[in-house]
């Protein structure tokens, strides 16, 4: 499983399409307020209905909330430290990698 924070991005979104096309299970994080449905209309962003259609598995949650970040990497084990602090239960997930794409 391949974690994608951020898969509502334009980047994001390729990288998460990307994967689902080389039949990568992967997970994206999404926020329940997320504006990405009406700007993907606008080609702003990434249509996450269009990612879970594809195969993504949606975790819903918030980045800045500390339970969001134990249950979204919930059983899996990271392959190598994320940039920053892991949570205690990425220590017994089934994530194989995170990867921090980041743009200015």
């Amino acid at each position: 499983m391949i974690l994608v924070v951020g898969a509502t991005g334009i980047l994001g979104g390729l990288i998460t399409q990307k994967l689902l096309a080389d039949d990568k299970e992967v997970r994206i994080l999404v926020r329940h307020d997320s504006p990405a449905e009406g700007m993907a209309l606008e080609r702003m962003a990434t249509s996450p209905k269009a990612l879970i259609e594809a195969g993504a598995e949606p975790f819903y949650g918030d980045l800045k909330d500390r339970d969001t970040l134990d249950g979204l990497v919930m059983g899996s084990t990271p392959s190598s430290p994320p940039p920053t602090q892991p949570c205690a239960a990425g220590r017994t997930a089934s994530i194989r990698s995170i990867a921090r794409v980041t743009a200015i």
